[in-house]
This record gives C-alpha cells, sequence and structure tokens, in this order.
C-alpha cells in the first residue's frame, strides 16, 4: 500500500511539474497582414503600438495557448483574441486558482496611423510614444485598463465602459472630442479641442481638463463629472453631480433635473432646474431664471 501511495504522489508530482514547465514555455509568432487601421484586443491581450510603414503582429503566447490564438484583419480591423470555446478544461483550469499564473499574451502591432482601438475583457494596452491619428476612437469595456496614453488627432472618442479605466491620457486634436462613461468607468483627461462633449451614466467617474470653446455635459443616474481649465461656454444637461467650478467660462447653461452642479461664468448663467437640483456659483454673472423647482440656487 505505501508503495502505490508513493507512485501515486510521484505521479502526480509529475503532472505538476509537466504544467508548469509548459506554461513557462512561450512561443514568438510573427505575421503581416493586408492593410488596416484599427485593432481590437480581447481575453487579456497586453498590446503596444510601434508606428511602421509595414501592417504586422508579433505576438508572444504561452506554447499551451497557441492552437487557440486569433489574429486576422477583417475590415482593416486586426483583432487580437482566443478560441476560448475550444480551450480544453484542462488548460483552463492551469490559469485558475489562488496562485495560479497569469496567460503570456502579448503582442506589439505595427502599423502607419491607428485610428481605433477597443480593448474588451481584461486586455491591456501600453505604448510610450505619441500615436498620431486622423479620426481617432477608443473603446475600452470590462475590466481593461491604459495608463499612459498620447493622441494628437483631427478629432476624437473616446469611451471608458463597466471597470475599465483610463488614466493619464492626454489628447490634442483640431476639431472636437467625444468623452463617454458608464458603469463604474474611470478616466482623467488633459485636452485641449474646438469642443469639448462630455456624456456620463451609471456612476462613472471622470476628471476633465483642458481648453475648448465650448463644453457641453450630459450627466445621468449617479455619475461624477469634474471638469477644469478653460471655455468660452458650458452647457450642462440631467442628473448627477458636475463640478466645474474650476472651468472658467463667460456663460453657463443649466438644464437639469436632481444634479449637484458647481460652476464659475463671469458674464451669465442661465437656470432651468427640475426637482431636487442644486447649484453652486461663484462670480459675479448675470442670472437669468428660466425655471427654478424645488431646488437650489447659492453664490459661492
Amino acid at each position: 500500500m505505501k508503495t502505490l501511495i508513493n507512485k501515486v504522489l510521484a505521479f502526480a508530482t509529475l503532472l505538476i511539474a509537466s504544467a508548469s514547465f509548459a506554461l513557462a514555455q512561450t512561443r514568438t509568432l510573427e505575421h503581416e497582414y493586408s492593410p488596416f487601421d484599427g485593432v481590437v484586443a480581447s481575453n487579456g491581450f497586453k498590446v503596444t503600438i510601434a508606428q511602421s510603414d509595414k501592417y504586422a503582429a508579433k505576438l508572444t503566447v504561452d506554447d499551451v495557448l497557441e492552437s487557440y490564438v486569433q489574429c486576422y484583419v477583417k475590415a482593416n480591423v486586426l483583432y487580437l483574441s482566443l478560441d476560448d470555446k475550444n480551450i480544453p478544461k484542462e488548460v483552463k483550469k492551469m490559469y485558475k486558482g489562488k496562485n495560479s499564473p497569469e496567460p503570456t499574451l502579448s503582442a506589439i502591432v505595427y502599423l502607419p496611423i491607428l485610428n481605433s482601438l477597443t480593448l474588451n475583457d481584461d486586455s491591456q494596452f501600453f505604448n510610450t510614444g505619441t500615436l498620431s491619428a486622423e479620426n481617432f476612437s477608443l473603446f475600452l469595456n470590462g475590466t481593461t485598463a491604459i495608463n499612459n496614453l498620447n493622441v494628437v488627432a483631427k478629432t476624437a472618442l473616446l469611451s471608458v465602459a463597466k471597470n475599465a479605466k483610463l488614466t493619464n491620457a492626454n489628447v490634442r486634436t483640431e476639431g472636437n472630442i467625444a468623452v463617454a462613461g458608464d458603469g463604474k468607468g474611470l478616466m482623467t483627461l488633459e485636452y485641449a479641442a474646438e469642443n469639448l462633449d462630455v456624456n456620463t451614466a451609471g456612476s462613472a467617474d471622470l476628471s476633465i481638463n483642458g481648453a475648448a470653446e465650448k463644453v457641453t455635459v450630459n450627466s445621468a443616474n449617479s455619475a461624477k463629472t469634474l471638469v477644469s481649465g478653460d471655455a468660452k461656454s458650458l452647457v450642462v444637461t440631467g442628473k448627477g453631480t458636475i463640478d466645474a467650478s474650476g472651468l472658467k467660462v463667460n456663460e453657463a447653461k443649466l438644464n437639469t433635473n436632481g444634479a449637484t452642479v458647481r460652476v464659475s461664468a463671469s458674464k451669465e448663467i442661465e437656470l432651468d432646474l427640475g426637482k431636487g437640483s442644486e447649484v453652486e456659483y461663484d462670480g459675479d454673472p448675470t442670472v437669468k431664471i428660466v425655471k427654478i423647482q424645488s431646488s437650489s440656487v447659492t453664490r459661492k
């Protein structure tokens, strides 16, 4: 009996060692593709962009996952993901548990111009340089994260949803920047644009600083929006918490219902307030009242 137990233990140890060895082995794959200007990454891929004249991707993945890696171009977009449905349960178990390793799934993507980037699941993006684009769009979903993003473009669209995080972002455009936050999305952004359009919902938390001609904030649910810098005019609609006390504007128009708003306007404030709104303003503007219904207005 003792001999049998020892053999079983030895076999189990061998299996564990084999699994650990397999996970420790990685493989590098390189492919060239037809032209693309967008990237969609899922399943935890870690993506780095290298601006180049060629269209290619260099992947580093665990040996046990190589057969399930999907990397292809469709409609000018490069897709990076795993064929999760066909990965054997035994392989999936290797990455589960308290002390299990994270899968190695990294990609260096080579292309001249990146116009769109979408990250799903828990994918990440790394880039140390400045990205030049035409009309740039960024969509972060799931638990994705980007820390340190620099973009120069004609226009830009930035979106964070669910538990996604975009921090230390710096975006400069010739035209407009549209920003969207939903779920528990988090964003910190420095910007310069002709116009800034912010839409928030859920419990998103956005902190935005920069300069524009016009800033528009449409807020819903319990979202928090902090806007600072300089603009000629500000328009706020919806509910939630909007702190624009650090945004110096000439004119502000507030059309809210149950929102908490702080503003700083030098010339005029127009108030159209539904039930439960709280407004605090500073400066010495002319106050134009359209409607104030069961709301409070306080001069700081």
